[in-house]
């Protein structure tokens, strides 16, 4: 059965684990700066990027990205935003999602089929990939874990 969804190959996703603000807590400030945990500024498109949780509750991302709108956080430029300021002695804790586009050039999007007959344990690609990573084994229509196959060149 064919692959549906955006194309595995031609996205890559980063996730970051983002710097902890709780010791910048006071009951007061609703901003924070937005970093990671080696202190790189962090800048999306979207508050929903941004998995957020405090005491660990997970919060709504405010979609509007103003404090009119539903949600209990957003982000403008690289400033964490709440809507109510986080108390003394809450816990923080949050990542980021960035997607990045891979400008793949889609003629390299290709798919093959083999049959097995119980024996062969070995199949010979057309075309050789970079790595296991830009691979989709399935079998009989079931996903394979990377660790269920290994990718060899030649």
């Amino acid at each position: 059965m064919a692959y549906l969804g955006l194309n595995p190959e031609a996205y890559v996703s980063k996730i970051k684990e983002l710097q902890d603000i709780s010791s910048s807590f006071n009951g007061v400030d609703v901003n924070f700066p937005l970093r990671t945990t080696n202190g790189d500024i962090v800048t999306v498109s979207q508050s929903m990027q941004l998995t957020v949780s405090l005491n660990g509750v997970l919060q709504q991302p405010n979609t509007a990205s103003a404090s009119g709108g539903p949600g209990s956080f957003w982000v403008q430029g690289d400033q964490l935003y709440f809507s109510e300021a986080p108390s003394t002695g809450d816990v923080f804790f949050g990542h980021v999602q960035n997607s990045v586009v891979n400008n793949m050039d889609r003629s390299e999007i290709f798919s093959e089929s083999f049959v097995a007959n119980g024996i062969d344990v070995d199949f010979t690609m057309s075309k050789s990939p970079p790595n296991v990573h830009a691979i989709l084994v399935t079998i009989d229509g079931l996903v394979q874990h990377k660790d269920a196959y290994t990718l060899t060149s030649q």
